[in-house]
């Protein structure tokens, strides 16, 4: 497989895709699969892993939870699939 450099700053336009570019596995008792488990492994791996005391790891918590509930949200953006259209800066 090629890869091409494309100078998108130059034509300003870009074309949507109609094929998926990524797939994903759903497998049982994943540490993704239950969100519960996920935050336990995530504050485990602050207390174990980095040596975090409580109050840290706890603020460590917080600020992943905030980033990931109320910043990367808002960088989301959705593309009709259907709408394959030239987008133009």
């Amino acid at each position: 497989m090629d890869v091409v450099a494309y100078d998108f700053k130059k034509d300003k336009k870009a074309q949507a895709i109609a094929e998926s570019l990524a797939y994903y596995r759903i497998r049982e008792n994943s540490i993704s699969a239950s969100k519960s488990d996920l935050l336990k492994h995530n504050f485990t791996v602050y207390r174990t892993f980095h040596g975090f005391n409580l109050v840290g790891a706890i603020a460590c918590m917080i600020g992943f939870l905030f980033t990931q509930l109320l910043i990367k949200p808002r960088y989301i953006k959705t593309i009709n699939p259907r709408d394959s259209k030239t987008f133009t800066k």
